[in-house]
């Protein structure tokens, strides 16, 4: 008994020291016309006040609507920080201005003990034509015929299991659907097979892709779409592992001329011959 008591007033020292934070948010502001995003001299961290707290430093960041921004980088040099602060659920110094709603999937998806349904729902009405095109360009059209009552069928903790995969696509299938100007997608593609991976691609991100009038920030470990994004970031710790910061910001054939900057992620012996042919990077991209 004095153990679960002592359990109960740590646990609650807890919450009453998050409950009494700040609400923290993002403003919604006055962009230019095309602009959905923009960072300037933005530092997010987890405490304000914390000194061995992480912390990003980024440069100024303009992402306008139709374009895709990938951010590369080790494991922990800051990648899901830049998502969790544009959320607003960082600690943020500096200007962070979003013109309207922000779609999110985590690289660890969520999913509600209801139906695939309400999953990908998640609130809102009901677009039949709409919401089939989501299903079919995340790949959900197999999975539905194995399911007993196909996208009626109650998944989660106390329904179906859904494989790693599956629930990934249900999770970005939810933030597809709902049609924000701008998407933060985390890693969303680690947990698909490759084949899964490259319909997902040309769904969303192809010359008719569901996406092409979205902004998009997309994190990976993967180089795959670094030659069709408008910008990539390549995020590292040079310094000090509590501190991360922007190493690289502009077009990948750029990044390729910088040998020490392409070892952080892997990629010294990557050539200009390695990276897509024309006509296959013209079936993804979105511009």
């Amino acid at each position: 008994m004095l153990a679960t008591i002592v359990a109960l007033y740590t646990s609650w020292h807890r919450l009453k020291d998050f409950l009494n934070l700040d609400e923290a948010g993002v403003p919604v502001a006055e962009l230019e016309d095309g602009l959905e995003l923009e960072l300037s001299k933005s530092t997010f961290s987890c405490l304000e006040e914390a000194k061995e707290c992480f912390r990003l430093q980024m440069g100024p960041l303009q992402v306008r609507r139709g374009e895709l921004v990938l951010v590369l980088g080790k494991v922990g040099s800051g990648k899901t920080t830049l998502l969790q602060g544009i959320l607003g659920e960082m600690v943020c110094t500096g200007s962070v201005a979003v013109r309207g709603k922000i779609a999110y999937c985590a690289q660890q998806p969520w999913i509600r003990n209801e139906s695939l349904r309400d999953n990908v729902l998640f609130g809102e009405e009901m677009d039949m034509e709409w919401y089939l095109q989501v299903l079919d360009a995340c790949g959900l059209g197999p999975d539905l015929k194995q399911l007993p009552a196909q996208d009626f069928t109650e998944i989660g903790e106390r329904g179906v299991t859904l494989s790693g995969g599956q629930k990934q696509r249900v999770a970005l299938a939810r933030a597809v659907y709902q049609r924000c100007p701008l998407m933060l997608l985390d890693d969303v593609f680690s947990a698909l097979d490759a084949q899964t991976s490259r319909h997902i691609l040309q769904a969303l991100l192809g010359e008719t892709g569901l996406l092409k009038h979205q902004a998009i920030i997309l994190a990976s470990h993967s180089t795959a779409l670094a030659e069709v994004a408008n910008q990539v970031l390549l995020l590292g710790t040079p310094d000090s592992a509590e501190e991360s910061k922007v190493l690289f910001q502009g077009k990948w054939k750029d990044l390729l001329e910088q040998k020490p900057l392409l070892e952080l992620i892997g990629q010294a012996d990557v050539e200009v011959s390695d990276t897509p042919d024309v006509e296959e990077r013209e079936k993804i991209s979105p511009h």
